[in-house]
């Protein structure tokens, strides 16, 4: 029996971690002719959560920077994408 306010409390903590991918277009030709990069196009996405394994995280934060690929948001967009997502077991399928 406790009484509301007392008795024993326990915590929990996990480690939070930030993956974050950037993926920079750049114009091929020009590229190709003089080796310096002329960026067309930036696209980033973040995530956070409790692995540290980028690897696990690294489809669904393609599939968020896809989904806004070409466009200029001037903005965050957010979005949220679960790992049984349908677009991710078929990126995990491709393997």
């Amino acid at each position: 029996f406790y009484w509301p306010g007392y008795g024993p409390y326990y915590t929990e903590t996990q480690a939070l971690y930030n993956r974050w991918l950037r993926l920079n277009v750049v114009e091929g030709r020009y590229y190709r002719e003089t080796g310096k990069s002329k960026t067309i196009w930036v696209g980033e996405a973040r995530s956070t959560g409790t692995s540290s394994d980028l690897r696990e995280v690294l489809n669904p934060l393609l599939i968020a920077a896809f989904e806004q690929f070409g466009k200029n948001t001037s903005k965050a967009v957010p979005t949220q994408i679960k790992q049984k997502d349908p677009r991710v077991e078929n990126l995990e399928r491709v393997r």
